[in-house]
């Protein structure tokens, strides 16, 4: 039955019998075939605006509502494409190139319209912004066309422009993509209106590819175009404007028939369910593990759950009755009291997050507090619901620290040191001072691991980097970079020199020898220096710099520092090249 109102052998013996009509008066006169399709198509969009303007208040079909507001505009564009198409007379326009553009702008338009129509399904839909968005869309298209603004689509004696080519291709892709679309749909239009919907939409797809392949606005590509575009028309007033008009409620406004069922099973158990109410209410309150309490306008507890006698350390019956002023710590009712007051006043929900301390213990509580109104919206009193999120949040913190912080040093790592770094080089970008990155490595560190072993090598950086934290304190960012480097950003440098002096106090301190478990220990440092902005303008490039300068320390014999000079970038490339150059000899056996 269905099958049959919406696209039966009727509807395609008639569509048929139109295409052979619309042919014999293609071959007498194709501007009037042109002009016919088109004012079909002007026609049926006009429908489908009407319709689903007229329905927008209480229709909950956003595809439609879509679909419809853009109908609209892409009539009007489509008319002054069939008004000022080649030969008309009927303009100012006599050319072929600015109806093949309006031509573009109202496909544009199409393309977007199907596309938002099949992702905003089952979603709300901004009706004025909708409608806005496109006659913006319209004006602009017009305004660039017919101000010669619009890139050309058709040049007379060559044909279409790749611009109109790579523009129907794209919008073939659209097409097909919002197909597909609908076809999943499962719950928000009948199967048969998809599948209509979905056809309508190949065939749009099929007309985009006739219109890459005419290299005249008369020819047999133009023509089986616009055959393609017409089938499509058919389709979607087969989908949309007859099941709109004739039977909405049965077909196309899926939402609707649910909804009817929905309320008749409501009605049918509503006596149960008011039965079991209660006892539910009383199960969830009882159970559930977030402190519950619900207060009258002078702030009396008139409920509480289990959840809350135990924090607070109480007996229901002595709190029932009694204001949070006699319950609850002093500072907590303080902030309830605001809270209270901030809902009163707004008449919403408010969340809240508060460290609460009962007895010797803290806690770290989500709470919402919440208004209680009877039906007619009069205020009853507030409601509370907190939630104890002591151990998510030491997890948050810890999984943060883990994250941002070494775990042997308790320094930064390279990680969040980078962040940082990257936010001070673009304050000093913005207050136009220099800063510079020191690229610390330890000198001979492996002998230490090797011969005392890693726990050894470990206390010796721990206490190398509590050295280092405490030199650099103020002067800027620390971190562990890996293994036995470290990398210092030092903010505001007066001068090369305090830099120089800064850097030689570091290697001191770090030369000093270190006392550990009767070991003295002792290792020197090579450091690379780059400055911002100088050697770079992001910490990637001053990185690299500063390694750069650091390995020509430790190639001159270690234990000492350099600032970056671009001949040792040259240097390090050299020694590169050199380096695979002897790995190619290697395997060529020509060493």
């Amino acid at each position: 039955m269905i099958r049959r109102l919406l696209f039966g052998w009727q509807q395609a013996t008639l569509l048929l019998l139109i295409l052979v009509v619309l042919d014999l008066l293609a071959n007498y006169n194709y501007l009037a075939f042109h002009t016919v399709v088109e004012l079909l198509r002007v026609i049926v969009l006009g429908g489908v605006f009407v319709l689903g303007w007229h329905t927008r208040r209480w229709s909950n079909n956003s595809a439609l509502l879509v679909l419809a507001i853009a109908a609209g505009f892409i009539g009007v564009l489509e008319l002054l494409h069939a008004l000022t198409y080649k030969g008309m007379g009927l303009t100012f326009v006599d050319s072929a190139n600015i109806p093949t553009q309006l031509w573009l702008g109202f496909r544009y338009l199409e393309t977007l319209a199907v596309l938002l129509a099949a992702l905003s399904l089952g979603k709300k839909v901004h009706i004025t912004g909708t409608f806005l968005g496109f006659l913006l869309l319209t004006l602009v298209f017009c305004i660039a066309i017919f101000t010669g603004d619009f890139p050309d689509a058709f040049i007379e004696g060559q044909g279409l422009t790749p611009f109109k080519i790579y523009s129907e291709w794209v919008m073939a892709g659209v097409f097909l993509i919002t197909m597909i679309l609908f076809l999943k749909d499962k719950h928000y239009l009948e199967k048969d209106v998809r599948w209509l919907i979905a056809a309508s939409l190949f065939a749009s797809a099929l007309t985009s590819l006739a219109f890459t392949q005419y290299a005249d606005v008369f020819d047999f590509a133009n023509k089986l175009g616009h055959y393609l575009l017409l089938v499509s028309a058919y389709l979607i007033y087969r989908a949309i404007l007859v099941t709109g008009l004739l039977t909405p409620y049965q077909l196309l406004f899926v939402d609707l028939k649910k909804n009817q069922q929905r309320l008749e099973n409501l009605i049918a158990e509503s006596t149960a369910s008011l039965r079991e109410t209660q006892a539910l209410n009383s199960a969830f309150i009882d159970n559930i593990p977030s402190s519950i309490s619900v207060k009258d306008t002078l702030n009396r507890y008139t409920l509480v759950n289990p959840a809350f006698e135990r924090l607070v350390g109480k007996a229901k019956e002595k709190i029932l009755g009694r204001t949070f002023h006699d319950v609850l710590p002093l500072k907590l009712a303080q902030r309830v009291t605001t809270n209270l007051e901030k809902i009163r006043v707004d008449g919403l929900p408010c969340k809240t997050y508060d460290e609460v301390s009962f007895g010797e213990k803290a806690y770290s509580f989500e709470t919402i507090h919440f208004p209680v109104k009877d039906p007619e919206g009069r205020l009853l009193g507030s409601g509370t619901i907190a939630t104890d999120v002591t151990e998510q949040k030491a997890s948050r913190e810890h999984i943060e620290h883990l994250a941002h912080y070494d775990p042997l040093t308790g320094l930064p790592n390279k990680t969040y040191f980078m962040q940082q770094a990257q936010e001070l080089l673009e304050h000093c970008q913005n207050k136009t001072c220099n800063c510079a990155l020191v690229y610390i490595d330890l000198d001979h560190f492996k002998d230490v691991n090797d011969s005392l072993g890693h726990e050894m090598g470990d206390k010796f950086l721990c206490v190398l980097a509590k050295k280092l934290e405490l030199l650099v304190a103020n002067e800027g960012l620390l971190c562990r970079y890996s293994g036995d480097e470290f990398l210092v950003l030092v903010k505001d440098i007066p001068s090369r020199t305090f830099l120089a002096d800064f850097v030689k106090n570091l290697q001191q301190h770090l030369a000093h020898p270190v006392n550990i478990d009767s070991y003295d220990l002792v290792t020197t440092s090579s450091v690379g220096i780059s400055i911002y902005p100088n050697d770079g303008l992001d910490f990637k490039t001053l990185f690299r710099n500063a390694s750069s300068a650091m390995y020509a320390v430790k190639t001159d014999g270690r234990n000492n520092y350099l600032f970056f000079e671009t001949s040792m970038q040259v240097e390090v490339q050299e020694r590169i090249s050199l380096l695979a150059k002897l790995r190619v000899a290697l395997d060529n056996q020509e060493l």
